[in-house]
């Protein structure tokens, strides 16, 4: 089935409002839309060392489902933040860990 772009709207609406809740500083996306199967997000974003680069699959129906479900909006959040832990945010750098 075609992809209408309708739901590449809303769904790169969703991936954007998800974005901007996780407090990155620098950051830009695309999504590539897929005829089967997952879709990919494409970020770049400032890291404590340089700009980043990530991609990693994402279900277009959770996406668009995000926007109306405050619990797999968290879910796809806490996701996120794990997968993009080298980006810079508004909430300073990642902890650094102790050595023995």
């Amino acid at each position: 089935m075609p992809i209408s772009g309708r739901e590449l709207t809303g769904a790169s609406e969703a991936a954007r409002l998800l974005l901007e809740r996780l407090g990155l500083d620098d950051w830009y996306f695309s999504l590539e839309p897929r005829e089967t199967g997952p879709w990919e997000l494409r970020l770049e974003c400032s890291g404590w060392e340089g700009w980043r680069a990530f991609s990693f699959p994402v279900e277009p129906s959770e996406l668009i489902g995000s926007l109306d479900d405050p619990d797999l909006a968290q879910r796809m959040l806490a996701d996120w933040r794990a997968k993009l832990s080298q980006c810079s945010s508004h909430a300073g750098p990642p902890p650094r860990s102790s050595s023995p």
